[in-house]
């Protein structure tokens, strides 16, 4: 009898991958992986993430980049990567600290049962990990290379850090599968995949973060069921059927990505508009449109190389917009960038504390596609 059931269940897996090739799907694009964490608990944790990259067989890089400090009942997006159908997204270090009253880091966050979020090939798409990284109390942004014995007492990322790092181990390896959009004949017709949700439930007397599976209503995962019988097979097997006898909505592939770029783009430009004269510690996280007289541009030069623009509208650069990718203002103003000095640039995203500027301002903009920013 178990063995008529494998032959059944064989043959029934082959009609089904046979059906979806006989009439044509494919998966013809691949989008961004994202990584957002709720936190549950009743204390503030902050988050440090560290991309990995190998930029030639024998050199790998770390891009480390934090605090993202997330409030109890708060959720946080901490990664955004775009993916591709052979590699995956970029792989990621996740760590969790925890701070004093005063904003000194206190230690690290631990996550004994890693939860379940699937496979990418051959691999789990989210392990355990005790990968060491040198952080500090305020902000920081570096690049490391090659170097796993890094000694953080003493680390500096450039000429302009004062320092200050102590070591802490990274409790999750994150390797995940980025979006993806089916097509039927040139026609998209279904996309999903790309989204994680971590949920963590910190305590003030435990270092211990009780880690789920999210959603995106920020509720826990409910389990899947596991017992899937010949019954469930054909019924799956009947409705495939009867799906593909429906005609497919002639909507290009193209159509639908412009027309929910269109959308983004709009409800970006519709936050509130504001001088950066007039900034205020209340903007952090929310979404502004800011319009200034640029007084200076810098350009300093690393991996990325980050673009620091600051406004006659605030002297003490209190507030600036900061970009990594250079080229894209170049491409639209010329390899100058100086020629912006004296025009009105506006910008409109997120204001959050900045990556650039030798972490001199308080806050920024960061624009990281043509669409972001806007030129008078």
């Amino acid at each position: 009898m178990k063995f008529i059931v494998r032959q059944c269940l064989g043959l029934l897996a082959f009609l089904v991958f046979a059906g979806s090739y006989a009439y044509g799907d494919d998966i013809v694009e691949w989008g961004d992986a994202t990584l957002t964490i709720c936190n549950k608990g009743s204390v503030y944790i902050n988050v440090v993430v560290a991309l990995e990259a190998d930029l030639w067989p024998l050199v790998k890089s770390l891009d480390v980049s934090g605090w993202t400090s997330i409030a109890p009942g708060d959720c946080k997006l901490v990664y955004n990567e775009r993916g591709t159908r052979n590699n995956g997204a970029t792989h990621a270090y996740i760590g969790f600290g925890f701070a004093d009253s005063q904003g000194h880091i206190t230690g690290a966050g631990h996550i004994e049962r890693v939860p379940d979020f699937g496979w990418l090939g051959f691999t789990k798409v989210l392990i355990k990990s005790d990968r060491r990284l040198c952080v500090r109390n305020e902000g920081m942004s570096y690049t490391l290379r090659n170097d796993p014995g890094l000694d953080c007492a003493s680390f500096h990322s450039d000429g302009n850090d004062r320092g200050g790092y102590v070591p802490l181990a990274s409790a999750l390896y994150f390797i995940p599968k980025p979006s993806w959009c089916k097509s039927m004949s040139g026609v998209v017709v279904s996309c999903g995949g790309g989204e994680y949700y971590l949920n963590v439930k910190p305590t003030a007397n435990d270092r211990e973060l009780h880690a789920s599976a999210g959603s995106k209503s920020g509720k826990d995962q409910s389990p899947a069921d596991a017992g899937i019988g010949i019954g469930d097979i054909l019924k799956a097997l009947a409705k495939a059927e009867e799906e593909n006898r429906k005609k497919p909505p002639v909507v290009p592939m193209q159509t639908q990505m412009a027309a929910r770029d269109q959308e983004d783009n709009r409800k970006r430009w519709a936050a509130p508009h504001q001088s950066p004269a007039s900034y205020d510690p209340q903007w952090m996280e929310q979404d502004k449109v800011v319009t200034g007289t640029v007084s200076r541009v810098e350009v300093t030069p690393g991996r990325p190389p980050w673009v620091t623009i600051y406004f006659k509208e605030s002297p003490d650069a209190t507030f600036v917009v900061c970009s990594p990718y250079p080229n894209m203002f170049q491409a639209r103003v010329g390899l100058d960038l100086s020629v912006l000095v004296g025009k009105t640039l506006q910008a409109a995203g997120q204001v959050e504390s900045p990556y650039c500027g030798n972490k001199v301002p308080k806050a920024s903009i960061r624009v990281v596609d043509s669409k972001g920013w806007q030129v008078q």
